[in-house]
């Protein structure tokens, strides 16, 4: 040992090494010795040779555990020759062995680069697949992945990075990022039915029904039937205001439901098209039509609709009406309490004639019964002092159910019920007021539903109202009002769902129709009729209006970051040293040296910092293998005026180990 130290400092590091070497050979584990070869190796101008022995060294480091002095030694190696790659991933996984992820991160991003410039696409995907490994919730890095893959031709793997970005950023609730990653995925992944139904009803919800449109064609070619995506094109058409087509779609829903003896969802799909248009007879035969023969009562299935809603307050006047029934919506047996003590009891007698009867379209249950007996006549109307003024009466559309003799007021049992004559589909003209509370009740939740921006639901219940209150002043201002915000929000200045005016109710009439229309009453036609071919087509003319982003443009990482940066940088004061400080910290965690070192000395302005600024700068260059460079700034930050004695202490550390490294 002696003996070599006497060469080396009389610079013949031949010999120098040869003494070494002969303690190399007398302890195979003796890697100090090992170590020595290789700096002389390095004086004496062999890099190879001294190469060749560092690579034994951080070898021998690393499998006896020893990563932190592999590390030393990888970094010295890049220092002698950077296009060792080998080494540079070695490193990579040493940092991955202590769990220092920014840092493997890092060294695993730059080591790809580096493959991808040498034109080893294969290793630069294996570098990138080593990040996502490492860090499997960094959507930016798997991104960036999954469009290398695309780059390289694999599609499918490229497909399943897209999916993991999607989901992640679904969870993280980023509904901007999550629609251009999962719009790449449909790219990449063109039949997965999955992802285009939810994109198509992202779209929905947004009010964009060209690229909704563009999704459901994907759907829809894969499952002509699905009745979730036909309802998904129908809500399409009418915020494109082809009502037409929408209406055509629902009689497609119609129909399936009636194949696979589904007569409630049946119903609401013709209840819909009778929303659309009432005066649609048709849909009108066909509705009470299913109603009887499957023996059900239609519920209609509109979302937060109150229950009160559902009720009508009518006079006794009215309920006595010879030869009269009443029409409109359902009632419940609670709304007769509404009856003023005006025409309460003595007026209540009548419903004991001929024609005294309760309306009730409700889904009773197997097992359940019906009383009529009528204890609250004589209470005072309640919830009727709402801010909206009372109206008078107006005609309502006809609506099948079945009919109740108020004189029986003996329970009434689920088959005695069903026993019960049924309405006709026209009745004579009738008449009800509708309660203010309850027209207040629901102007308050279309105001609701606007304030959500759910057009369609308003606009759906104010339709109703309009059947009852057709000139009522406040009616129309909230169907105006949805009208303009609807057109405002779509872009398009036709409304999706027309308000229904009260000229289009059907015509009383004194005579009920022959219902002989039989259960086919809504195919749509008996001479070759393909709804699904014909429904194909107008999807494909809708596509054409509308050039759509299909994915195919790659998701730029590096330009979305950079107009991060940029953001940032507009944000933040060039005299404030505390965020561009905070600002290198979160770059160097990030492995933006050159990003981190500006702003460190950006931060150098508040003299307090620049000892620390001057610190973090060097263990950069320490980061990167660059000793020499680390010692420099070392050195400017011991000349920083306010530095404080512990700053001191670490700064000489710091140096220390920086000379050690450098050799």
């Amino acid at each position: 040992m002696d003996a070599a130290r006497k060469y080396q400092s009389r610079g013949q590091y031949d010999k120098a090494i040869a003494q070494y070497q002969k303690l190399v050979a007398a302890d195979k584990r003796d890697v100090r010795s090992l170590l020595k070869i290789g700096d002389l190796h390095v004086r004496a101008g062999n890099r190879g040779t001294a190469i060749e022995t560092y690579e034994i060294v951080a070898t021998h480091y690393a499998a006896q555990g020893f990563f932190l002095k592999a590390i030393a030694v990888y970094k010295q190696i890049m220092k002698l020759d950077p296009s060792r790659l080998d080494a540079q991933v070695r490193l990579g996984e040493m940092y991955e062995q202590l769990q220092l992820v920014s840092d493997a991160m890092s060294v695993f991003e730059d080591a790809s680069n580096a493959f991808m410039r040498a034109g080893d696409a294969e290793q630069a995907l294996v570098m990138l697949g080593k990040i996502v490994e490492i860090d499997p919730e960094h959507i930016p890095v798997r991104i960036k992945y999954a469009e290398a893959l695309s780059r390289a031709g694999r599609t499918q793997d490229a497909a399943q990075e897209f999916e993991q970005g999607a989901l992640l950023l679904k969870e993280q609730g980023r509904l901007e990022d999550y629609l251009k990653v999962a719009e790449r995925l449909l790219y990449h992944r063109s039949n997965d039915v999955q992802v285009a139904r939810e994109l198509a009803e992202t779209y929905i919800e947004r009010r964009d029904p060209k690229r909704a449109l563009a999704k459901l064609q994907i759907c829809f070619k894969a499952d002509p039937r699905d009745v979730s995506t036909l309802s998904l094109l129908a809500e399409a058409f009418l915020m494109l205001s082809q009502t037409d087509k929408a209406i055509s779609v629902y009689r497609e829903i119609a129909r399936i439901h009636r194949e696979a003896h589904r007569p409630q969802e049946r119903m609401s799909a013709l209840h819909r098209i009778l929303q659309l248009n009432p005066n649609d007879k048709e849909a009108h035969a066909a509705f009470q039509k299913t109603a009887s023969v499957s023996s059900q009562h239609f519920i209609p299935s509109e979302p937060a609709r109150q229950p009160s809603s559902r009720s009508a307050s009518l006079s006794a006047a009215e309920l006595s009406n010879g030869g009269s029934q009443l029409s409109g919506r359902s009632i419940s047996l609670s709304a007769v309490s509404g009856l003023s003590d005006a025409t309460g009891l003595s007026d209540a007698s009548s419903l004991t004639g001929t024609s005294g009867i309760l309306y009730v379209d409700e889904d009773i249950e197997e097992g359940s019964t019906v009383t009529g007996s009528l204890p609250a006549l004589s209470q005072e109307p309640t919830g009727l002092g709402g801010s909206y003024p009372s109206v008078p009466s107006a005609p309502r559309a006809p609506s099948g159910g079945r009919v109740i003799p108020m004189r029986n007021t003996t329970p009434m049992s689920y088959s005695e019920f069903l026993a019960l004559p049924l309405l006709s589909t026209q009745v004579a003209p009738a008449t009800s007021a509708l309660a203010p509370g309850l027209m207040e009740q629901t102007l308050e939740l279309a105001d609701s539903y606007l304030v959500d921006g759910l057009f369609s639901q308003a606009r759906a219940i104010v339709s109703e109202l309009q059947l009852t209150l057709p000139d009522h002043p406040l009616v129309l201002d909230k169907a105006r009002e949805i009208d303009t915000l609807a057109a405002a929000s779509s872009g398009v200045s036709a409304v999706a769902q027309p308000i229904v005016h009260p000229s289009a109710a059907p015509p009383s009439t004194s005579e009920a129709p022959e219902m002989e229309l039989g259960y086919e009453e809504l195919e749509p036609g008996d001479e070759g009729f393909d709804f699904a071919e014909k429904l194909a087509e107008e999807l494909a003319e809708v596509a054409e209006i509308a050039p759509l982003d299909d994915g195919s443009e790659m998701i730029d990482v590096e330009t979305v970051f950079e107009q991060f940066k940029a953001g940032v940088a507009e944000q933040v004061d060039e005299d404030d040293s505390d965020p561009h400080f905070d600002l290198g910290i979160a770059y160097k965690e990030m492995g933006l040296h050159g990003d981190a070192r500006r702003e460190f000395q950006v931060a150098m302005s508040d003299p307090r910092r620049r000892c620390l600024c001057w610190t973090m700068i060097g263990l950069i260059y320490m980061e990167e293998g660059q000793p020499r460079d680390a010692i420099e700034a070392f050195q400017s930050g011991l000349e920083s005026p306010e530095m404080t004695a512990a700053e001191s202490v670490g700064l000489h550390y710091e140096l220390g180990m920086a000379c050690e490294a450098s050799g």
